[in-house]
């Protein structure tokens, strides 16, 4: 069984090309075949353009599960989850 790979992210509905490239590894990790989604704190995919991606919310996470990947530049995100045991990766 693979782990599911949870890129957190800011907001989908901000324009910011950090979160698109996170979008499109998302993709490209679905089309090798892995389990990944896009995790934000509302759960919304964005407008601004348009991806198959699938979007969860934070609370849909699986704590000591998920493989959770994290946006360099959001200290708050990563210090909300240190105490999970999950498998952390800084992007």
């Amino acid at each position: 069984m693979t782990q599911r790979i949870a890129y957190l992210s800011w907001p989908a509905g901000e324009i910011s090309g950090g979160i698109k490239l996170s979008f499109q590894h998302v993709e490209i990790l679905r089309e090798a075949g892995l389990d990944a989604v896009i995790a934000t704190p509302d759960g919304k995919p964005p407008a601004w353009f348009k991806t198959t991606v699938p979007v969860i919310e934070f609370s849909d996470l699986a704590r000591d599960a998920d493989v959770l990947v994290f946006p360099e530049n959001h200290h708050d995100m990563l210090k909300s989850h240190a105490e999970w045991s999950n498998r952390k990766v800084v992007f």
